[in-house]
């Protein structure tokens, strides 16, 4: 028998032992106790306990509606660091407590406890020995780090409750951490909801502990539930000494159980479970992503997870494995995408089914997004992270639309239960650190946060902070919604958007919501845009807006490929109708729709409005359109004689001033001229073209770039050159950038930029292509003379004589007539200044969005 057989053989029968004692019906490593009072031990106590220890207990006695149990840890001594006790109040899927190790492990109190032990195979210590009973009341640490800080909650009275911080101190926190099992001199207290609000009630108000005092119930010095505070100020702890001490043992921490886990140190790699696709049973892997210290932060994201529901785990940290916890995963669905300097991943599974497992890969990132102090992994406060720091947002303009691009950072794809919602600051607690961003406004189509339209100066505290929440916590079926959510659902079905580079078309389709808001049929109500006198056209059982863009409270804003215009649709009631109808509650609100159309920054010039379809899962309509543009030459430099019919004759040498624009009222606008260039057709390849301007920067000697009046046109003149004698007829081509007036960006400047620098940021922009032409050289029109040959001196004479005869007739008859005769001298080359005639611009459909070189 080889090496490798005899190493399998002794690992199939390892698994079976394990496989029969867990299963093994409520053996001394799995047990639920339901007496009201009682005590439980880990295996072998007092004696060592096992390595690769995965043992469960539930403690849930029967209790009346006022009383709770009390369970406390009589002795508690684990492998510092590498054991861990993992605790949930209410059940296997309960609220989150913590992971305990050491000798750290706090006083419980709850309707239900359950708990995980689980153990490496290095060095085994006694274990625990935990004993219960009921009380009616107790306290916990809510929204903190493992248990050991937190928003503090009473139980009193059959009901969890917070302490207003009125007159909080640290006695308070003192006496909280005493009740705990910690006596920590060094407890911290927190204030105005630090982690976080609660829900009411509100048990307690200007307390007054000293630390002789065993329960906060003693500090009290008002009646329960008087008070004159609001969640705002719900007050917190953190047991300082504990936690240091938590914190410490997972820094002890430079191994792993062996066979699955790993410590990385790459910025960039791929993670698999064990065995990938399908996991053995008894799997304890444990992993740290730990690149090199930097400005940057590690991005996570999986692309497979496939775990048994509720029996095998992936357990996610900050640091380590006492750290910040930012969540447990099993089954199907994909994790969120995870942002943090270091990384700590546990997963485990048990003896029952294997399944496929998962895979993720990590790169660093330069910027990044979190949600901190939720209930779970789905909502919390925003926090950015922003040149190697993180920070928080304003909730000033915070909306939807904000939250769906937060949403869409975390990976949270559209779906049947994501439902991106915007929360009002400080509904998880007040963040530390700088606000990064105030009058956030994204339209909804971004991928990142920090390309949506901001202000850095703001005029807000933390207690403002934003927050969001990503996953529907109530189906979104009709009966789960009110009446104003399922119309505002409906209505977005029912409204589409087009627009070009003048005017925003927004159609509302009656037939499609009559059933549910029939008032717009009726005449009880009616649609505006923004502004209030902006007031639709009713056609075909559809409501038209045809709006100007810099019209009805448009609002302009840009990213690096599209300008947006945003607007919304609002519903008033109509007030003149029957007067009692505005008395009338029908039990919603006002329907407002928020709208959008996004302009390309490269459009095709043969473009016309277009109509964009729209996403269901989407709350704001969105359309998309193109901007028209022009070029037009001129015979002078004040631009006032211009040229309206082509081809345009010129001789070798001669000026030609050029100005391109874009057609558009918005002036708010800019354009940047980038490159142009020469070509003998409308459809040359780059190998036929002569390059007058690159990058903004004059590429021929005679091109001299010229200051516009108008910031949406950009000017230039050049000579006719040698070029144009090699060719039939030449065009010139124009590639314009749009931007926000106010973009200082490096990719809007119009300053000349040669480097490879300012090249890679024009690389993520788009233009706008105009052509115009064709120019031909006037010699190249005159007619062709052939050399002079021997000519018969009597033919000479003959058409002399001829052409005498001629002239004499016809100067006799115009006489004859008594008219004036007008002589009007055909000049072909000079007749452009008095031809009013516009001749439509040549127009091509530019090829789709390219780097420019």
């Amino acid at each position: 028998m080889s090496l490798c057989q005899f190493a399998m053989l002794i690992y199939s029968v390892a698994s079976l032992y394990l496989l029969s004692t867990a299963q093994a019906a409520d053996g001394p490593c799995k047990h639920t106790y339901s007496g009201s009072t009682g005590s439980l031990e880990s295996a072998n106590f007092p004696k060592f306990y096992d390595d690769y220890s995965d043992c469960q207990y539930i403690i849930q006695p029967q209790l009346g509606s006022s009383s709770i149990i009390k369970v406390v840890p009589e002795i508690f001594d684990l492998e510092g660091g590498y054991d861990l006790l993992e605790v949930r109040e209410g059940g296997r899927h309960g609220r989150y407590v913590g992971h305990f190790t050491g000798s750290v492990m706090p006083v419980l109190y709850g309707k239900a406890v359950w708990i995980r032990f689980t153990s490496d195979f290095s060095n085994a210590k006694k274990g625990f020995r935990f004993s219960w009973s009921v009380v009616s009341e107790g306290v916990r640490l809510v929204n903190g780090t493992g248990g050991l800080e937190g928003r503090v909650e009473f139980y009193h009275a059959g009901r969890w409750g917070t302490i207003c911080d009125d007159s909080w101190d640290p006695s308070e926190a003192y006496v909280t951490c005493a009740m705990l099992g910690f006596k920590d001199p060094k407890a911290l207290k927190f204030t105005q909801a630090h982690f976080g609000r609660g829900t009411d009630p509100i048990w307690l108000d200007n307390t007054n502990c000293f630390t002789n005092m065993t329960s906060l119930a003693q500090c009290r010095t008002e009646s329960w539930g008087q008070h004159n505070c609001n969640h705002g100020e719900d007050s917190g702890v953190r047991c300082t000494e504990a936690l240091r001490t938590i914190k410490r043992l997972a820094g002890k921490r430079s191994s792993f159980p062996k066979g699955c886990s790993g410590w990385f140190t790459n910025t960039t790699g791929t993670l698999t479970s064990p065995q990938f696709p399908l996991y053995p049973n008894f799997a304890q892997c444990q992993y740290v992503i730990a690149p090199p210290k930097s400005d940057s932060i590690i991005q996570l994201r999986f692309t497979i997870f496939d775990l048994q529901e509720g029996s095998d785990f992936l357990e996610v940290r900050e640091d380590g494995p006492t750290g910040a916890f930012l969540g447990r995963f099993s089954g199907h669905r994909l994790p969120p995408v995870i942002y943090a300097k270091k990384l700590w991943l546990s997963f485990t599974s048990d003896a029952s089914i294997g399944k496929k497992g998962f895979m993720a890969f990590w790169e660093e990132s330069s910027n990044g997004v979190r949600l901190r102090n939720g209930t779970d992994v789905t909502e919390g406060r925003v926090e950015v992270y922003r040149q190697g720091s993180w920070g928080t947002i304003c909730d000033d303009s915070w909306d939807n639309m904000d939250a769906l691009v937060v949403c869409r950072m975390l990976g949270y794809n559209d779906g049947d239960d994501v439902n991106a919602t915007s929360l009002p600051g400080g509904t998880f607690g007040a963040g530390v650190g700088v606000i990064v961003f105030d009058e956030m406004s994204c339209i909804g189509v971004e991928d990142n946060i920090h390309d949506c339209s901001s202000s850095e100066d703001h005029n807000c505290n933390h207690f403002e902070d934003a927050s969001a929440r990503c996953i529907s916590k109530t189906p979104t079926s009709p009966s789960a919604l009110d009446n104003s959510t399922f119309i505002q659902q409906s209505m977005v079905d029912a409204v589409t958007v087009a627009c070009d580079s003048l005017t925003m078309k927004v159609t509302v389709d009656l037939s499609q919501i009559e059933d549910v808001y029939p008032q717009l049929a009726e005449g009880t109500e009616y649609l505006t845009l923004a502004s209030d006198n902006c007031v639709g056209n009713m056609k075909n059982n559809t409501i038209e807006f045809n709006t100007d863009i810099t019209d009805c409270g448009m609002v302009s804003l840009q990213n690096q490929e599209y300008i947006i215009y945003r607007n919304r649709l609002v519903s008033h009631l109509n007030g003149s109708g029957d007067s009692d109808n505005t008395k009338i509650s029908r039990g919603f609100n006002s329907v407002a729709i928020p709208v959008t159309c996004s302009l390309a920054k490269r459009v095709s010039l043969t473009a016309r409005m277009i109509s964009y379809l729209k996403t269901r899962k989407s709350t704001t309509v969105r359309g998309y359109g193109n901007f028209t543009a022009q070029m037009n030459f001129y015979k002078d430099l004040a631009y006032s004689r211009q040229i309206f019919d082509y081809p345009m004759y010129v001789e070798l040498g001669e000026e030609v001033y050029v100005e391109a624009r874009i057609l558009t009222r918005d002036k708010s606008l800019k354009v940047v001229l980038y490159d142009c260039q020469a070509t003998p057709g409308s459809n040359s390849t780059d190998n036929d073209v002569y390059i007058l301007i690159s990058k903004r920067c004059p590429a021929d000697s005679s091109v001299e770039m010229l200051t516009s009046p108008n910031a949406t046109a950009a000017r230039f003149h050049f000579k006719t050159f040698q070029f144009l004698q090699q060719e039939g007829e030449v065009f010139i081509k124009c590639a314009l950038l749009v931007c926000n007036i106010t973009d200082k960006s490096q990719a809007c400047s119009t300053a000349c930029s040669n480097g490879s620098r300012n090249r890679r940021s024009a690389e993520k922009v788009h233009f706008v292509d105009v052509i115009q032409g064709p120019l031909i050289l006037k010699n190249k029109a005159q007619p062709v003379h052939k050399p002079a040959s021997t000519i018969h001196v009597g033919a000479i004479i003959a058409t002399c004589v001829v052409v005498v005869v001629v002239v004499v007739t016809i100067t006799l008859f115009m006489f004859s007539r008594k008219k004036k005769a007008t002589w009007f001298t055909n000049q072909v080359y000079n007749d452009y200044d008095n031809h009013n005639d516009m001749v439509s611009m040549l127009q091509m459909t530019p090829p789709p969005p390219q780097a420019r070189e």
